[in-house]
């Protein structure tokens, strides 16, 4: 719900509360500071900025911490809705917006926190008539054993991926930023449980699922695939340590590359000991299998996420989604970074590869917060003694995440030494089952994003030996510059948005995938000229 409090009324609350919890020990927050609370997570973007201001002169103590997340973990308080159907619109890339169908559980109780699957249908499509066709077909197949399962189901039209004229099979992406924006919008709407958040779709749809929960695996508590491609790619698949899986597929399917893309899927999921099904029909083909979707609830229903899992696995790849830098409670500093971490008491050990630092997004959920933290990053004791909570922190957290139950309450950065250990852990990592062919629908949404995304009109080539102040890293001298570019011959580029390169990596062609995969019009370039630094911005045209 939107809070009915603006501006005015967020500098009366400071006024009138100011800082009167802190003058009275007794008190933990007064009614004024906890509206100040509720404000900052969910009020509109001035608002919040207002209160966000007014809580940093607040002091943090334990008991008022406590009470934030109970605030935060109470969530929004949302209307009674008497309509079960619901349409309405999301703006997506400027003034483009995606419509979105919701059934909501039968005796809606606004009171309550329900399942979610998001259901996205088959393409790419010709036209955004059969688009909407997809995501009618799509609301239509999931309403009724949703309903049964008191789950929301919100079925998106996909009308971002549709055919181009131009080439054959070519297709915009409907992005993870797309299913970011629909997601925070859902859960504005509706009395959702961020633990229960699910992905589904057919054919294309299913493909989507999967690269979004592996790139964003906190997200998801499950996905459900129908028709799938699958995600054959060892490393892509590693992200989904704490993602549900079930598979629907058929054996006589068609409409996919080759049905090894699935059953590789399934093999990698066996040998990695994750949680998930796999249900291959043999004389079935590409299609919805409708009758087992109460089946694929139920199966999903058993395992909420968990927000704060012991275990982290977060592995860069080659897939056309990167994955974010953050996983969990577990963030790296680059795009790049291969990072694993394991809590034991309150004992991190940590394992990373390709990153500088990593910040450790903390809660009382994961260890105790009253005694000493001991992080451990490539065998090496970088940090031993308490991790403060912060107010400030949990309220921040909650807001940027959208998310009432992964927030933190204490953050930790820490530096990664020894990358040559990182290097090794990350070696005994290496796929033992091999990839099928990429699929169909990723091999052609990538040579689109490729042909529509600017390339480099440098030449460039990745330094052999390490930086001299920065073990491990390396630079990639310019070779040759066109006149028109701010860059220079025998310039050396030592990062660009903020990404160095490091020596046991291929920095150009991650540099290369990095451009088609992103949407920048720009690069800030960190670079060394005649021995100075100089920040440089190079235009993508």
């Amino acid at each position: 719900m939107r809070l009915p409090a603006r501006f005015p009324a967020v500098l009366a609350i400071i006024l009138l509360a100011g800082l009167a919890a802190a003058q009275e020990p007794s008190v933990v927050l007064t009614k004024p500071q906890e509206a100040l609370i509720r404000q900052a997570v969910w009020g509109e973007m001035a608002e919040r900025t207002a209160a966000l201001e007014a809580l940093r002169k607040l002091p943090s103590t334990k008991e008022r911490v406590r009470r934030v997340e109970e605030i935060i973990r109470a969530g929004r308080t949302y209307p009674a809705i008497q309509e079960a159907k619901q349409t309405f619109t999301v703006p997506i890339d400027g003034d483009r917006k995606l419509t979105v169908h919701v059934q909501l559980p039968k005796d809606y109780d606004p009171a309550q926190r329900y399942p979610l699957m998001a259901a996205m249908g088959g393409g790419p499509t010709p036209d955004e008539k059969r688009a909407k066709a997809q995501g009618a077909m799509m609301y239509a197949v999931w309403s009724k054993p949703a309903l049964e399962a008191s789950w929301l189901v919100a079925a998106i039209e996909d009308t971002v991926s549709i055919l181009k004229t131009t080439k054959p099979l070519r297709y915009p992406m409907l992005t993870d930023d797309h299913f970011r924006a629909v997601r925070d919008e859902l859960f504005r709407r509706y009395a959702l449980d961020p633990d229960r958040v699910h992905a589904t779709g057919i054919s294309l749809g299913s493909n989507y699922a999967t690269v979004y929960a592996a790139a964003h695996p906190d997200w998801f508590a499950g996905i459900a695939p129908v028709s799938t491609e699958g995600e054959s790619r060892e490393h892509v698949v590693r992200n989904l340590r704490h993602v549900g899986v079930f598979v629907l597929e058929g054996a006589k399917d068609k409409n996919i590359r080759t049905i090894e893309g699935p059953r590789t899927q399934a093999k990698i999921l066996d040998a990695l000991g994750y949680r998930h099904r796999y249900e291959e029909d043999p004389d079935r083909a590409h299609e919805g299998f409708m009758p087992k979707y109460p089946a694929v609830l139920r199966w999903l229903a058993e395992q909420p996420r968990v927000p704060f899992p012991k275990q982290v696995v977060r592995l860069a790849h080659p897939g056309i989604v990167p994955p974010a830098r953050r996983f969990y409670w577990l963030e790296a500093d680059t795009h790049q970074a291969c990072v694993e971490a394991i809590v034991k008491g309150n004992t991190i050990d940590i394992h990373a590869a390709r990153a500088r630092r990593l910040t450790l997004h903390l809660s009382d959920r994961l260890l105790d917060l009253d005694q000493p933290v001991l992080v451990n990053v490539n065998g090496q004791k970088v940090h031993e003694g308490r991790v403060e909570r912060s107010l400030l922190t949990a309220v921040e957290d909650a807001a940027s995440l959208n998310d009432s139950e992964r927030f933190a309450v204490a953050r930790l950065s820490v530096p990664v030494p020894d990358l040559e250990a990182g290097e090794r852990w990350l070696k005994t990592l290496d796929a033992r089952i091999a990839p099928a062919r990429l699929p169909f629908w990723e091999d052609f949404a990538a040579l689109t994003m490729q042909e529509a995304r600017p390339k480099l009109t440098e030449k460039l080539e990745q330094e052999k030996g390490p930086l001299p102040d920065a073990p491990g890293r390396t630079a990639l001298r310019v070779l040759e510059a066109p006149d028109a570019s701010p860059l220079r011959r025998d310039d050396r580029i030592l990062e660009y948005d903020g990404e160095p390169f490091f020596t046991d990596t291929d920095g150009l062609a991650f540099l290369h995938s990095y451009l088609w995969r992103t949407r920048g019009t720009t690069l800030r370039l960190k670079v060394l000229r005649a021995g100075q630094a100089q920040e440089i911005v190079l235009p993508l045209k």
